[in-house]
């Protein structure tokens, strides 16, 4: 599914409160049910097929992001506990830019990947992950929440002095 990523969105609330939106309105369209239905097609169909079709949806995305909820409890292999999971999200044709997100026993793994080409500083993207995930943390847990009903991303900007 595409997603629009507000990335012009200088604040971090109302980015969130616009990221919200737009996986709401996605959720609620008929894209994930007709590109479900297209690549279950396509997979039936000959690897020509196949492929042109991946071509299509590739020239249409610059990256691609998925999230997976893992196991909440350690997993043990041969008797010894895994530490930490991680995986790749799978990329095709131009797509520059791979993000996979891995929850497993209470912790949470990114992943990253890029087409240096189209990406050539991964380390800067990196760089800037943690400082900006931590300050849309504070800021969102500085917001007033609300008890009932959904909060005006504004508001939230301002109450947490954010705006």
């Amino acid at each position: 599914m595409f997603l629009e990523l507000p990335i012009g969105i200088e604040n971090p609330v109302e980015r969130l409160y616009a990221v919200r939106a737009n996986m709401q309105a996605l959720k609620g369209s008929f894209q994930p049910v007709l590109t479900l239905g297209l690549l279950a097609a396509a997979g039936a169909g000959p690897k020509l097929l196949q492929d042109q079709l991946i071509a299509v949806l590739a020239r249409n995305a610059t990256a691609v992001m998925t999230n997976v909820p893992g196991p909440r409890q350690p997993l043990y292999l041969a008797g010894a506990k895994i530490d930490s999971l991680n995986f790749w999200v799978p990329q095709s044709g131009d797509i520059g830019m791979g993000v996979s997100i891995l929850s497993y026993n209470g912790q949470v793994q990114f992943g990253l990947i890029t087409d240096r080409g189209l990406c050539p500083d991964p380390e800067a993207v990196i760089a800037r992950f943690a400082p900006e995930f931590e300050k849309l943390v504070l800021t969102t847990l500085l917001a007033p929440w609300p008890w009932h009903g959904d909060l005006d991303p504004a508001v939230a900007a301002r109450a947490a002095g954010a705006g």
